[in-house]
């Protein structure tokens, strides 16, 4: 908790920070990914503001202290107290993410944090902070929380592999809040053991499109707990608009809702006018919570945060409606960014590392559903004269530039690309990928029933058509939320607990079958119960 501590330290002085950056040393983030700004920053390591240390950055790791220095930083960029919070290790500057920075302000984060205390009725007693501190999300439950003088509830590290734990966490800690990926949610909802959630008051789903069906599910589970959907980007101080997911509607999508206290939400069209009740727009967003914009990129902030009749406005690139009942309707995005399991990724950044592989002429990225309920990342290459793509290189390549959520588990090779008369890519020709593997290993058949049955699972979660005893499950496109339904599955049907840290640690078929029995005893036991369901399968399909 230490890591919240000093957040909420730094706030409550006044001062502000980057939502998307902690003092926790993340070390998901490739080297690559650091960039050095060179401005004045403020850091807090003891939950106290101690004076002011100067910092340069040009250099990484090389900090200074200047004495001379007494009075408080004043950010150069906005003039106002604000400051980025950086990644820290024993005392020593690590890295600062990539770019573009959201700098947040204290008022900002007080506009934020008093909102959410308006619109929500219930007090906050125990948080369930699921996020990363270096995730935008958690200011929410952070400041809410701690502001309340409510309890926040941190999962030990790995839990996004233990995701079935969670219900038993909420029930012991007596959560009164959470705030989660509605598939996340929908998971816990699905393995959660009667009782185990009663103790919930608030629950709010953010980050992706929230399902249909989610609310029936939840109210049919936890008829006296709230469900919102919240929508909102970083540069709104994480939530703009919400929605009270009780309220009556046949609807087949799931609005984003009204405004939060003190927001402003438009629909505008290409010259900065309204549209009509139902016409599609882009979303703009303005108020107390629009921040100053990003560290040094005035380019971007030129086209990003606009000046219009109602206002200085951020231009979100999404698509929606106002509907004639006030709600907002999310339509989708109208560029090349997309959300993936709540990350926002830019296509463009991906191919662009492609593009600087020797043996890739042009490269395309798409985010796909091919199977319902199951997004992935698929890229498109053409390889130059003279070369031949190799698909394990080309990972290697993307892994040691970009984070992990940012990698396609679905790789398609082109003689050429379909273009558009212009020359670009035309991305509606782009075939869908003809196979889930991305890995392009050797296809080795299961040997065991047990690996039919869990090579089965695997083929019909993931939306391919085989998948072979030494496939990798996650460089097949599985990820956590998946590895829950194969646990599941594998707990049905071959009657065996499979914890979700043994798929990660054993992320093959032959591997993981293997795991599932620790004795010989064991594995004749799983073998036998494997080749039933095999001839229940059989017999399933024959009638």
């Amino acid at each position: 908790g230490d890591d919240a501590q000093h957040t909420y330290a730094i706030a409550v002085a006044g001062r502000g920070f980057d939502a998307r950056i902690s003092t926790e040393f993340d070390v998901t983030l490739p080297d690559s990914a650091c960039v050095y700004c060179g401005n004045c920053i403020q850091v807090c390591p003891t939950g106290a503001l101690m004076g002011t240390a100067e910092f340069d950055l040009r250099a990484a790791g090389d900090w200074r202290e200047d004495e001379q220095q007494t009075t408080d930083t004043i950010c150069a960029f906005c003039g106002v107290g604000c400051t980025l919070t950086l990644h820290t290790q024993d005392n020593q500057i690590v890295k600062v993410t990539s770019p573009p920075d959201h700098p947040i302000t204290h008022g900002n984060l007080a506009h934020s944090t008093a909102a959410r205390s308006s619109h929500y009725r219930h007090p906050v007693e125990a948080y369930l902070l699921l996020s990363s501190f270096a995730f935008d999300s958690s200011v929410a439950g952070i400041f809410w929380t701690l502001a309340q003088g409510g309890t926040l509830v941190l999962p030990e590290d790995g839990f996004e592999q233990e995701i079935d734990a969670l219900p038993t966490l909420i029930a012991e800690h007596r959560v009164t809040h959470m705030l989660g990926l509605p598939s996340l949610y929908e998971l816990i909802l699905d393995g959660a053991r009667p009782g185990q959630l009663d103790s919930l008051r608030t629950v709010i789903v953010a980050g992706e499109v929230c399902p249909a069906e989610l609310p029936g599910k939840h109210f049919g589970q936890l008829e006296g707990t709230e469900l919102h959907n919240e929508y909102g980007p970083t540069e709104g101080t994480v939530w703009s608009t919400v929605h009270d997911c009780s309220e009556p509607s046949s609807r087949s999508r799931i609005p984003i809702g009204r405004p939060v206290p003190g927001a402003q939400v438009y629909v505008l069209d290409a010259n900065l006018a309204p549209v009509g009740f139902g016409e599609s727009g882009e979303l703009h967003i303005g108020g107390p919570g629009l921040t100053a914009g990003y560290l040094n990129r005035p380019e971007l902030n030129r086209e990003k945060f606009v000046e219009s009749d109602f206002g200085r406005l951020y231009k979100t690139g999404d698509r929606g409606r106002l509907l004639c009942d006030g709600n907002f309707e999310f339509l989708g995005r109208l560029d090349h960014q997309v959300k993936l399991r709540g990350y926002r990724i830019e296509l463009g950044e991906i191919e662009a590392v492609l593009g600087q592989h020797p043996d890739v002429r042009s490269a395309a990225v798409l985010l796909r559903e091919d199977t319902p309920g199951n997004p992935r990342l698929a890229a498109y290459l053409s390889p130059n004269d003279g070369s031949e793509l190799d698909v394990a290189r080309l990972q290697q390549h993307l892994t040691a530039h970009l984070p992990a959520y940012m990698l396609p588990s679905a790789w398609t090779c082109l003689d050429t690309m379909p273009l558009l008369p212009n020359g670009k890519v035309d991305r509606s020709g782009l075939p869908a990928p003809e196979e889930s593997a991305a890995s392009h290993a050797p296809y080795e058949a299961p040997r065991t029933a047990t690996e039919k049955v869990m090579a089965g699972i695997w083929a019909d979660l993931l939306g391919s058509e085989k998948v072979g005893r030494a496939d990798d499950f996650f460089a097949l496109g599985g990820h956590s939320i998946l590895a829950t339904q194969v646990a599941a599955r594998v707990s049905d049907l071959l009657k065996v607990p499979l914890p979700l840290r043994s798929l990660f640690e054993n992320p093959t078929v032959g591997a993981l079958c293997t795991k599932l029995a620790a004795s010989p005893e064991d594995q004749a036991r799983l073998e036998r119960t494997a080749e039933i369901v095999l001839q229940l399968f059989e017999m399933d399909s024959q009638g």
